[in-house]
């Protein structure tokens, strides 16, 4: 009787045991294998094992701040799962932690998934050196190592410049990604022409940074002014976190150009050239974006950079503090303003006018008041010629 209660308790737990394993079927991958052309193209390739039916297989791609990428793919010769990704038609956010997995259907609507594979989308069209300190992680290449510790240097310094007017802490370690020319960076960024004028770059939620500083006479004061102003972005997400988006372009602009260590020369005669011209750019309009082209997206920073200059000595820090906040907490653009500093956009960019361009308040009514007075010459002055010709 023993044996047989023995015999009967070990064919259940032999049924019990091997029922999961039925019912999964029999689907197994390999780990997945990830071997890319920066920019050109990516092969994902992990082994498969199945005795089922297959109705479909598709690899999904997930990357910080974009949606899901799902793409077909096919079983080799070789028994692989593979994916060919065209990355120029599908791209792929430069120095991201991408994350993909495999998963497959059967034709009687079983689903088995891959184990989830990670990779660093590096840009391996150069050989990248790199040195680093607890605060950064300087990448370089074609240079020396003295270059690249000119790029530290930089960067320690311009952290100081840009928590002078950013009261926040930086991540660490922040990566720095020095391109020799601005070419190289706007390829790795698939820009069109459009911005060709591009020269640097944040990743915020990367916490990652991309700059181009050409070799030559100016590779210091280039490092001077792009390294800051990259940090300063840096800083700014780290302050608003996922309400970075939210801030007016002005601020982000304004706040990252006045942390440069080396300001730029051109700023003020750019601005000297619009109010004679009388072609300064309103901030308001300055709010979700600059403008596209080159001379007037410089105009744009060169402007907002002088703008802040006079906010922070006029208000401090705690009056930029207090404009992320509020405008942190969703108000517009001149609500934000209001809210902050108790004065509304344009009466802060009319005394900006006023302090920092020395536009007397006289020259303003005049500009201001011009298309009315146009107008308002375009409308008496036919009367006034009939009424004279009547009199002849």
């Amino acid at each position: 009787m023993r044996k047989i209660l023995l015999c009967c308790w070990i064919a259940l737990f032999l049924f019990t045991t091997a029922s999961p394993a039925s019912a999964q079927g029999t689907v197994t991958f390999g780990e997945i294998q990830t071997n890319y052309n920066f920019g050109d193209q990516a092969v994902f390739q992990a082994d498969l094992n199945t005795s089922e039916s297959v109705q479909e297989i598709v690899l999904f791609l997930e990357q910080p701040g974009e949606d899901t990428l799902v793409r077909p793919a096919v079983i080799t010769q070789n028994s692989q799962a593979e994916t060919v990704l065209d990355l120029k038609e599908y791209p792929l956010r430069p120095f991201a932690q991408i994350t993909c997995y495999f998963r497959l259907k059967t034709l009687d609507g079983q689903s088995f998934e891959s184990n989830r594979a990670t990779f660093h989308y590096t840009d391996n069209r150069f050989n990248w050196d790199l040195l680093e300190d607890e605060d950064f992680q300087v990448y370089w290449y074609g240079r020396g190592i003295t270059f690249g510790q000119s790029v530290l240097n930089v960067a320690r310094a311009g952290l100081e410049s840009a928590q002078r007017y950013i009261n926040a802490p930086m991540p660490q370690p922040l990566q720095i990604y020095v391109y020799d020319n601005a070419a190289d960076l706007q390829s790795a960024l698939s820009l069109g022409l459009q911005n060709a004028w591009v020269a640097g770059h944040a990743s915020p939620d990367l916490n990652t940074v991309l700059v181009s500083i050409p070799s030559g006479p100016q590779q210091q004061l280039e490092l001077e002014r792009q390294i800051p102003h990259e940090i300063a972005h840096i800083l700014q997400y780290s302050l608003v976190g996922d309400k970075y988006a939210q801030m007016p372009v002005w601020l982000l602009e304004g706040t990252a150009s006045l942390a440069e260590l080396y300001p730029n020369p051109d700023y003020p005669r750019a601005i000297v050239d619009a109010v004679e011209s009388g072609s300064l750019l309103a901030f308001d309009s300055l709010c979700i974006t600059f403008p596209r082209d080159a001379s007037g997206a410089f105009l744009a920073y060169a402007q907002s950079e002088s703008f802040i200059r006079f906010l922070y000595r006029t208000y401090g820090t705690s009056g930029l503090s207090g404009l992320f906040e509020a405008y942190s907490d969703g108000l517009g653009c001149e609500e934000g303003a209001h809210a902050a500093l108790n004065t509304g956009l344009d009466e802060l960019e009319y005394r900006w006018q006023q302090s920092a361009l020395g536009i007397n308040s006289e020259w303003l009514v005049v500009r201001n008041l011009s298309p009315y007075l146009l107008l308002l010459a375009v409308l008496l002055v036919p009367p006034l010629a009939v009424g004279l010709t009547k009199r002849k």
